[in-house]
């Protein structure tokens, strides 16, 4: 049992609100933990435990903590939670919400390199084809791409690198002392 269920102007929910339709979200590319984690925590104190498998809320579950003020329901919270279990995905479950197009568009990529950056910046399911396309779109254009000279450093071997970064520190030590010698003057 948890307490009434508002949304965060403080409506009371209903069950006719498509805001309380489980499927809404798993339609919408939330995981069936991330959905359960955060039904099982609205109007509970898990006592800052704030993932929780089925196992986890049976074992931390008492009577005395439960809420009775009524409950918020938070998208972002719950979006919030999703990331965190998106994040746990393997490779090969990733791939299973890649659309088949993107699967054939993908299949000289690397993608099991880049996969978890792709899931660090989602919030949900329906998201991976999204990056997935826009990063598709990003090879195909081949635009070229304006950088600026600290930009460019980046693309120089270690030892330019380097050897400009002591040139820059000897002509600000040389600046320094030309300063402290005007200033005897």
């Amino acid at each position: 049992h948890i307490p009434l269920i508002h949304d965060l102007n403080g409506k009371k929910l209903s069950k006719r609100d498509n805001i309380t339709n489980v499927d809404f979200y798993l339609n919408e590319g939330f995981l069936k933990e991330s959905i359960f984690n955060f039904i099982i925590k609205l109007g509970n104190n898990f006592n800052d435990l704030e993932y929780l498998n089925i196992q986890d809320a049976i074992n931390n579950f008492e009577i005395s903590k439960i809420v009775l003020s009524p409950a918020k329901f938070d998208i972002q919270k719950l979006e919030f939670i999703n990331q965190h279990y998106l994040n746990q995905l393997s490779f090969q479950e990733f791939k299973l919400h890649i659309n088949s197009e993107n699967l054939k568009a993908t299949e000289n990529y690397n993608l099991d390199i880049i996969y978890k950056d792709i899931l660090s910046r989602i919030t949900t399911t329906k998201k991976i084809n999204e990056e997935i396309s826009c990063l598709i779109n990003f090879f195909h254009k081949k635009q070229t791409v304006d950088i600026d000279n600290n930009e460019k450093d980046l693309n120089k071997p270690k030892v330019e690198v380097a050897e400009k970064t002591n040139e820059i520190q000897n002509d600000e030590k040389n600046n320094e002392k030309e300063k402290k010698e005007h200033q005897v003057i």
